[in-house]
């Protein structure tokens, strides 16, 4: 990633998924064995795979174990809050698990469930782009290019927002077909698919914020600050707390998915602004009216979308209602045009140039 080469290491986590169902189907009778044996075999396979690339592309580079390289000392120091602010996730995550562990069986499954729905977007969009930009922002950092680093976040975020704010809405509309097409079948019944739908609602709206957190993280990285996101986090921990305990009684197992989505929304603010004084200014107006556009494009998609749910009760009927608010809301950011979607256009209009073009005879 630092070399700016994302195509074969993503690739590799294929590995570890080709490893994981190798594993599962070929020992069926030992599920829980071959689940962790699958796993620890899918990790290896990636990084041998990694090392034999990196290995290809800078033969020159031998590993050396130095333990007194000075660099470490840096490392370690900036590695430290990362540790302990992977354990505050930790941690608010198992929160959330003593809270529903007091709500009738079978919460905990839905609310992990209604988790996994959630990250699908997240995966897809939100840590690509986050990795993608984090060599570049890095760089910017160490040169004082403020001007650029600016634009940059900017237009990350609103890049993120073109795909994170439709895929909201598309899910609060359709939460129940969701859950239905993904995972209705077997022991999972239409009464668990009720109970995760629900969950499933009040965690996205906090989508927004979870996605944009990989992001501003990555600009405070680039900074080599990697105390400031662990000390807002651990208010949010506290918040998050204070949350379920106030919204259980009423809510029950929405009130402790709508206490995550509060929390990580506080925390997103909190380190937008502080980014904001950082870097002096966000480009906070251009922000907001290109995510106006958005919002207005989202808005009438969703409107599509609530016709078209009768028919994506069935399987193939809720594939097509997913591609047609797709297409629709495609051309509703071409009529819209809002600034992230100017290089999208730019590339299918380079695209369609080429299936068009004819050499001259």
């Amino acid at each position: 990633q630092a070399s700016r080469l994302f195509t074969f290491p993503t690739l590799a986590g294929l590995l570890y998924n080709a490893c994981l169902i190798g594993f599962l189907l070929g020992a069926r009778s030992y599920p829980v064995v071959s689940l962790g044996l699958g796993g620890l075999a899918g990790v290896m396979a990636q990084v041998l795979a990694l090392a034999v690339f990196a290995r290809r592309i800078w033969p020159e580079w031998g590993i050396q174990f130095k333990f007194t390289h000075p660099m470490l000392k840096k490392v370690w120091k900036l590695m430290i809050p990362i540790f302990i602010g992977t354990g505050v996730a930790y941690i608010n995550l198992i929160v959330d698990r003593v809270f529903a562990s007091l709500l009738p069986v079978g919460t905990i499954a839905a609310m992990n469930f209604a988790i996994r729905v959630k990250e699908i977007p997240m995966g897809l969009f939100a840590v690509a782009l986050s990795q993608a930009i984090y060599p570049v922002t890095s760089l910017q950092v160490a040169r004082g290019e403020t001007t650029a680093l600016r634009n940059l976040f900017s237009r990350s975020l609103e890049t993120l927002w073109l795909f994170i704010v439709p895929s909201i809405a598309g899910i609060m509309v359709l939460s129940q077909e969701t859950i239905a097409f993904l995972f209705e079948r077997g022991a999972f019944t239409r009464d668990a698919t009720i109970v995760t739908a629900q969950a499933l609602r009040f965690y996205v709206p906090g989508l927004l914020a979870n996605a944009s957190l990989d992001i501003v993280g990555r600009i405070f990285y680039s900074f080599q600050d990697t105390t400031t996101p662990v000390k807002v986090s651990m208010v949010g921990l506290a918040m998050n707390i204070v949350f379920n305990a106030l919204l259980i009684h009423r809510l029950a197992h929405r009130g402790l998915a709508l206490a995550t989505s509060l929390s990580a929304t506080f925390v997103f603010l909190v380190l937008l602004e502080i980014l904001r004084r950082r870097m002096r200014g966000v480009e906070g107006k251009i922000l907001l009216r290109n995510l106006g556009k958005i919002v207005g494009a989202t808005v009438l998609m969703a409107i599509f979308l609530v016709f078209l749910r009768p028919i994506a009760k069935a399987p193939w009927g809720y594939l097509g209602a997913v591609i047609t608010g797709m297409v629709v809301y495609g051309v509703l950011v071409l009529l819209f045009r809002p600034r992230s979607s100017e290089n999208i256009i730019a590339i299918l209009k380079r695209i369609w140039g080429k299936i068009c073009y004819k050499q001259p005879s």
